[in-house]
């Protein structure tokens, strides 16, 4: 999960321990947000995901190949929408990273820097697998009744991501959140642009995202899988840096809705290296999971 600690927390100063979002603050998000574009375009982006997501799921179902993969850290890769009619795109959620290595210890109260900040009266929305654990580090603070669709399933993940941003350390000290006083709201990823939308046209001003699109390799229990387009390249992954239309849509709901901060994750990707040169693995070709021993890139160093 890519954090930006300090964009979190500091941002328009609203994380300070003596501070709650109110009325008044919301009104001018708001004022600043162009509503009318953002509304304009709900429609349209719902309508597309919800085909998109139809049309990969109805792919997976006619050939027999899981619409959700669990991952060894307890997320989950699910195929998401078709690039064209014979490739099919997956999105993943992503490990998170310690709240020290982006010194939150120094932010928050009794830190270094003397900042004592909270998170105290605001609501963090996460968009992820799923229902969010009532976790005894954080009780009462992941609220239930959000902005689209909470899931019927409780996710690990989720809950996970919602500690290390929420957890008061009470219990387990060294599992302080980056706002041990504040809340979370969850949605899944299925719909998340235009609940976004939704979201930013009534105040949301902080969302997270801490799932990203499988390029390159991933694993699945010992199966390495490679992500990639052979009729554009049989060795490297295009999409790495590509700027798609997901990538447009983040962009647009950022412009329109100026006070709403997006932390959203760029993946794990450089931990991917592949199985040894000329191992077994799955492909799509022709839309199709075909077995290859082909050699292709690495993801990272």
């Amino acid at each position: 999960m890519l954090i930006r600690i300090v964009a979190i927390l500091g941002s328009l100063g609203l994380m300070a321990s003596t501070m709650a979002q109110n009325q008044i603050q919301v009104d001018a998000i708001v004022g600043a947000t162009d509503t009318f574009a953002l509304q304009q375009y709900a429609p349209i982006i719902a309508n597309r995901m919800q085909s998109d997501l139809l049309l990969a799921q109805q792919w997976a179902l006619q050939n027999g190949y899981p619409a959700v993969q669990p991952t060894a850290n307890g997320g989950m890769v699910k195929v998401w929408r078709p690039l064209r009619d014979d490739f099919y795109e997956y999105m993943g959620t992503d490990n998170a990273i310690s709240v020290r290595t982006v010194s939150t210890d120094a932010v928050r109260f009794g830190g270094s820097l003397n900042l004592d900040l909270t998170g105290a009266g605001y609501t963090v929305r996460i968009w992820d697998e799923g229902m969010v654990f009532n976790h005894q580090e954080y009780p009462g603070r992941a609220v239930i009744g959000g902005i689209g669709d909470m899931g019927t399933m409780v996710s690990d993940h989720a809950t996970h991501v919602s500690g290390t941003l929420i957890s008061s350390g009470n219990i387990v000290p060294a599992s302080k959140g980056m706002a041990p006083l504040g809340r979370v709201g969850f949605e899944t990823i299925d719909f998340d642009i235009a609940e976004m939308i939704n979201g930013a046209s009534a105040g949301l001003f902080l969302s997270n995202h801490s799932y990203s699109v499988r390029m390159g390799w991933r694993i699945v229990g010992n199966t390495w899988y490679w992500e990639g387009d052979v009729t554009v390249s049989p060795t490297e992954d295009y999409r790495f840096g590509f700027y798609d239309g997901p990538s447009r849509d983040f962009d647009f709901v950022a412009f329109h809705a100026p006070y709403h901060l997006i932390v959203k994750s760029a993946g794990n990707n450089r931990q991917d290296i592949g199985p040894p040169p000329g191992g077994f693995h799955l492909v799509q070709i022709g839309g199709q999971l075909v077995g290859s021993n082909s050699i292709r890139n690495p993801d990272g160093p």
